[in-house]
């Protein structure tokens, strides 16, 4: 483990910034060919690629074993706090990726985890650009005004950190569910349909192999956002070449193994919840117990690629993030006061209809 550990903090530490063999000039990596351009002679050249095969243990993981410096200048930013990690060959245009900011300013580097992999960016900003408008028109309750003045602008690549769980878990379960059924009682005037719950216990074992599941670690964004950009392609993920970040930039991650780790297990958790109801016809659940074990799991620290920008509405900062691999747009957006007005007196007039006129109907 020790060996790939060497191995990885080596790759690590590569300079983000390759020279241009034609000009000398500082290459960048060119998300439409997937290959390092010059700006100037428009040189371009391959980047090596091998498919990431390596994970850690979590058990008994030190973090602190594989501890490097990474090499890039850290930048935070005052406005927002974010903090992100540039080379020095852009800190002259270097600008916050959430709130755009300009007045970032130098931190000391500090030592941070290896990267063990990276998933390339494959969406250009144009693209990204075009579906964020796209998302936005299509928010029903977003107000007019925005969606008419709404310009996807200062679109900013990062390279959000995030660690990957696999675990083979097994599970004994054991609890007592509900199946609602109908009776009619009474007679005559009081006749009348009751709903009851037939109530059965239910017992058994669920086994779950948990492949890349995915947990964010970033400063700047929380799992909800995470999650609402959409899958990323992990098994295409490649080992981790810092030229793949050359012209964009990379999140530093706030989190730790343990406590990401912690993380995953709750969602692995609702996941085999959700797996054992599954599996019966039921309408409530009265209690599930679930005794769960953890095995083999292990762990790869992984960049994955979002667009970032954010906008103003009413004094107010929305951030909002396109996945750099398949373009799905997500964040938050304002509410319109007057169209959720309008929804609600549409919705209370239909339901207040509908029981005079049920009513009526059963008058009659």
């Amino acid at each position: 483990m020790q060996e790939n550990a060497d191995k990885n903090n080596k790759k690590a530490d590569k300079t983000q910034v390759v020279k241009c063999k034609t000009c000398g000039a500082d290459m960048y990596f060119d998300i439409a060919t997937g290959k390092l351009r010059c700006p100037y002679c428009d040189n371009v050249e391959g980047i090596g690629a091998n498919i990431f095969e390596f994970d850690h243990n979590v058990k008994d993981f030190d973090e602190s074993k594989l501890r490097h410096e990474t090499g890039t200048v850290t930048y935070q930013c005052p406005n927002c706090h974010a903090k992100t990690e540039m080379h020095g060959a852009f800190d002259t245009s270097a600008k916050c990726p959430f709130c755009g900011a300009t007045n970032i300013l130098k931190v000391d580097d500090m030592p941070g985890l290896a990267p063990d992999a990276i998933l390339p960016f494959k969406i250009t900003n144009e693209v990204a650009s075009q579906n964020a408008l796209k998302w936005l028109r299509k928010k029903l309750y977003a107000p007019g005004k925005l969606k008419k003045s709404f310009s996807p602008e200062n679109l900013n690549s990062v390279y959000c950190p995030s660690f990957s769980f696999d675990s083979n878990t097994y599970s004994s379960y054991s609890g007592r569910l509900g199946k609602h059924y109908t009776v009619t009682v009474g007679s005559g005037e009081n006749k009348r349909t009751e709903t009851r719950t037939r109530y059965f216990d239910v017992r058994g074992s669920y086994s779950h192999f948990f492949d890349d599941l995915l947990i964010e670690v970033s400063p700047k964004l929380n799992q909800k956002e995470f999650d609402k950009v959409g899958a990323f392609d992990t098994k295409n993920a490649v080992e981790y070449n810092a030229e793949y970040i050359a012209g964009h930039a990379s999140e530093r991650y706030d989190t730790g193994v343990n406590e990401a780790y912690v993380r995953a297990k709750a969602k692995m958790d609702e996941c085999i919840r959700s797996g054992i109801l599954a599996k019966y016809d039921y309408d409530v659940v009265d209690y599930l117990n679930v005794n769960t074990t953890y095995n083999d799991s292990t762990f790869k620290y992984l960049l994955v690629p979002l667009w970032c920008s954010s906008f103003k509405y009413r004094q107010k900062l929305y951030n909002y993030f396109v996945n750099g691999r398949t373009g799905k747009v997500g964040g938050k957006t304002p509410l319109s006061v007057w169209k959720v007005a309008i929804t609600v007196v549409i919705v209370s007039a239909v339901i207040i209809g509908g029981y005079f006129l049920f009513n009526y109907l059963g008058i009659a």
